[in-house]
């Protein structure tokens, strides 16, 4: 019989901290939170004392940092509340948060697999982006975790890309691992191939340019497969809207496309912006219509708008 989890804990994105019945037991201190948090990403083992202190007290005298963390023990004690005694173990030297009956989603990450990989759909691009800044050695704790989680990430979903052969699958599983690594030229490349075996030419030199304006704002350039692949598509020119103001259409109609607000997390970014893509293809084809796609600044180098001409 599975129970449910006495503590569920959101590491991705901002903190967050509910027990059983969903209240909010998030401690209030933000040393309190990255306590929590490292015995989450540790548990069930041990956490010893002095590797919490060389954490988050690194440049206080020792009796001053000790008593830090004991007085950050004790508001866990009173955030957790009743289940506290059930999840949290402490003695002299360490630390201990029990696993089973804790639910953490970074945990439910690291646990995805190519044959399993539910687990992504958990995934931010932040990990505990509200604390930051509390001492530079967990800062540098974070980025570690952030990089090793990021990598198992992309390990599990360029796998499940390479699995797929049917279009419709290929196309999300791009679409996934993009998400995870906007700059995955591969996976670029795979939704190019897949948008043009769709017929779809349009959307398939839309995904293309998306590539390379993202790889421009990484320093990069597309690989010579990356051009191959859209040497017959048409052409979709990028146009700042300085450009787009002194542009003079002399027929048809002009719209604009802006990408949906995503209101459920990051993860989902990449979804929005393909269907943005899709809206402003299916337009393109009309004679009437001269469509634009806009691309909202919250997509870093992509600040600007492409303007396509109905092609007759």
């Amino acid at each position: 019989m599975t129970h449910e989890p006495l503590l569920r804990l959101t590491l991705f994105g901002p903190m967050q901290a509910q027990d059983a019945t969903e209240r909010s037991v998030l401690p209030r201190s933000r040393k309190t939170r990255a306590v929590l948090a490292v015995l989450a990403f540790a548990a069930p083992r041990q956490v010893l004392r002095t590797q919490l202190i060389g954490l988050l007290w690194s440049r206080r005298e020792r009796e001053q940092a000790r008593a830090s963390l004991r007085q950050s023990v004790h508001e866990l004690r009173v955030a957790l509340g009743p289940c506290a005694g059930k999840l949290l173990q402490t003695d002299r030297n360490h630390l201990l948060l029990l696993g089973e009956q804790l639910w953490v989603d970074a945990r439910v990450l690291a646990a995805a697999t190519v044959s399993q990989p539910n687990g992504l759909e958990v995934f931010q691009r932040t990990l505990l982006d509200d604390l930051t800044g509390l001492d530079p050695a967990f800062d540098h704790w974070l980025e570690d975790e952030h990089r090793r989680l990021t990598r198992h990430a992309r390990s599990v979903a360029d796998g499940l890309l390479a699995m797929q052969s049917e279009t419709s699958a290929t196309i999300d599983a791009a679409e996934r691992l993009l998400s995870i690594d906007p700059d995955h030229e591969g996976a670029r490349q795979a939704l190019i191939r897949a948008r043009r075996e769709q017929g779809d030419r349009a959307t398939a030199r839309l995904a293309y340019d998306r590539c390379t304006a993202t790889l421009a704002d990484a320093g990069l350039v597309p690989s010579s497969t990356t051009e191959e692949s859209a040497g017959c598509l048409p052409r979709v020119g990028f146009r700042t809207a300085g450009d787009l103001r002194r542009c003079e259409e002399n027929r048809g109609v002009r719209l604009s496309v802006l990408p949906p607000r995503v209101l459920a997390g990051d993860r989902l970014d990449s979804l929005a912006l393909g269907l943005a893509e899709e809206i402003t293809a299916a337009l393109s084809r009309s004679s009437s219509v001269c469509s634009m796609f806009m691309l909202a600044p919250t997509w870093p180098g992509l600040a600007g708008s492409i303007e396509r001409k109905a092609i007759s």
